[in-house]
């Protein structure tokens, strides 16, 4: 299932907003972090 990417930019947007709760907002943060270092593994 494809998920809408998200940048931190936007997650702090929706927080500022109200639109994300603080929890939330760190287990999206874990996940892009590990996004990125997954995406570092991959041979170019």
């Amino acid at each position: 299932m494809a998920r809408k990417r998200i940048t931190l930019i936007e997650a702090d947007k929706w927080i500022s907003r109200k639109l994300l709760d603080e929890d939330m907002a760190q287990l999206l943060v874990n996940d892009l972090q590990k996004n990125e270092l997954k995406l570092k593994q991959i041979p170019k």
